[in-house]
């Protein structure tokens, strides 16, 4: 989902289920952290904590990750495939709560302050922020690519 983890609030995630494949339980390269370690009662579940034992055909090691998907502008993510469209749904990436952090994002970029080229600045800064990744920037290079 692209969310900052929280030191408190995240969990090590078995890329290739557990259940998958004999030997990978254990394999350091199948390890991936995930956010929402902690959850509450009714609370709509996303990434790890919603995904089981599926088994995700898009994933985030995959050089072309995010050109498997769609973002729009109202925070929205769309499969472009039905492998894309499948992740989408194994990992709860559409739920409102996602879609609204990802808007939130988006609408704080847009800043009707920023010259042209401030903008153009804080986006190439944004996209490439090379100490950690920033948050929901698939999403963003997506909306605001034509900028970059």
């Amino acid at each position: 989902c692209e969310s900052s983890l929280e030191t408190d609030n995240y969990h090590v995630e078995h890329l290739n289920p557990q259940a998958a494949r004999v030997g990978d339980d254990v394999d350091y390269e199948n390890f991936l952290c995930s956010c929402l370690k902690k959850t509450g009662k009714g609370a709509a579940l996303h990434c790890g904590q919603k995904r089981g034992d599926k088994v995700l055909l898009v994933n985030p090691t995959q050089k072309d990750c995010q050109s498997h998907f769609i973002y729009r502008g109202d925070g929205k993510i769309e499969g472009k495939s039905e492998d894309a469209k499948s992740v989408v749904s194994i990992l709860g990436l559409g739920i409102p709560k996602l879609n609204d952090l990802r808007k939130g994002v988006l609408e704080a970029i847009d800043d009707p302050d920023l010259s042209l080229d401030e903008f153009k600045s804080f986006l190439k800064n944004y996209v490439e922020k090379k100490d950690t990744m920033a948050p929901y920037v698939s999403a963003v290079e997506s909306v605001y690519g034509d900028f970059l």
